[in-house]
């Protein structure tokens, strides 16, 4: 054997550890890479949050009630594209783990609704709705608004997030407050 060659054997074991490695780099990648906490910066005198939604092409401007949100950017959103769940602190304070996105099987998967991106115009979305022709239209929920050739269209979660007292209030309020902020969005 010449000095500096690897044996077939050597070679092998490297490449195993070499396949592994990037495997599980993958799979870290996938499962973080559409995880996003909101970054909310206090705005001016108005004492207003900013939220981007970078994938979703957005910029909200939020009541000081919603300084706390967070969201995530749902991987399995109708037709491919983003769609956003959201929550916020003060909500998982008050009423627990159900509050969380994806947080209680017997709870909304997302307690302060799910904002979706579609190419669906509204007036084809609630003509198929009203045919019965797209199962699919029923699950892009409320059109809030539309961006260049993007519509947005808000689903409110079905059930409260906890029994908690005050909690259905809190959020029902909150998600009010959200629409607004979408309606507004830039």
């Amino acid at each position: 054997m010449q000095p500096g060659l690897l044996t077939k054997k050597q070679a092998s074991i490297i490449m195993i550890i070499i396949l592994i490695l990037g495997a599980g780099g993958y799979f870290a990648y996938r499962q973080f890479r559409d995880t996003d906490t909101a970054m909310v910066i206090l705005g001016g005198e108005a004492h207003n949050g900013f939220l981007t939604l970078p994938k979703v092409g957005l910029s909200l401007s939020l009541p000081a009630e919603l300084g706390d949100l967070s969201y995530k950017v749902e991987p399995d959103a109708p037709e491919g594209k983003p769609a956003v769940s959201f929550t916020s602190k003060e909500l998982i304070a008050k009423g627990g783990s159900g509050c969380q996105i994806h947080g209680d099987d017997n709870a909304a998967p997302y307690p302060l609704g799910m904002l979706i991106e579609s190419s669906e115009h509204p007036d084809k979305v609630e003509k198929e709705l009203k045919d019965g022709r797209n199962e699919d239209a029923a699950a892009l929920g409320t059109f809030v608004t539309q961006r260049g050739g993007a519509y947005y269209y808000f689903v409110k979660p079905t059930v409260a997030c906890s029994q908690a007292p005050g909690v259905f209030d809190l959020q029902r309020t909150r998600i009010e407050m959200l629409i607004k902020s979408i309606q507004a969005a830039k």
